[in-house]
């Protein structure tokens, strides 16, 4: 990890996404859905942060593990904003590249016993098993 969470590659790309999903969003009628994707996009830069500042490492894993479920539920949720197109093509793309990049991120960031599937307080640990299912089974590419 860096000194500090503002110099972390991951906290300084979310600051990217909730950037580009308030710029499109940021007059929509759809307020349900601009509403949860902005709290979940906040939700990764909030936990990385609050995470950092942690003084345990598996208490600083637990809100990694957080970050990346938030990261996963932005994903899910560009999905729905391409079938139902509130969003370009351009922008969808950029956003998914911005969370499969925040992700690797993140996983980075892990230690190796969570990595592994460590301990990890609560249904952390079934978080980290779904992440790591997600990833050996997604296509590499996040395109249709």
């Amino acid at each position: 990890m860096t000194a500090t969470f503002e110099e972390s590659k991951a906290w300084q790309r979310s600051g990217e996404l909730l950037a580009l999903l308030e710029t499109h969003f940021g007059d929509s009628k759809r307020f349900w859905f601009k509403d949860q994707l902005l709290r979940a996009s906040l939700s990764i830069m909030n936990n990385i942060a609050e995470g950092h500042g942690r003084p345990t490492k598996a208490d600083r894993n637990r809100y990694l593990v957080i970050a990346k479920g938030s990261c996963n539920e932005v994903r899910s949720m560009l999905h729905h904003a391409r079938r139902m197109e509130y969003m370009t093509k351009a922008d969808v793309e950029r956003a998914f590249g911005l969370c499969q990049e925040i992700g690797r991120l993140l996983y980075v960031y892990m230690t190796p016993a969570t990595r592994r599937f460590g301990h990890l307080p609560g249904f952390g640990g079934l978080l980290v098993v779904a992440s790591w299912i997600e990833r050996m089974l997604a296509p590499s590419s996040f395109g249709g």
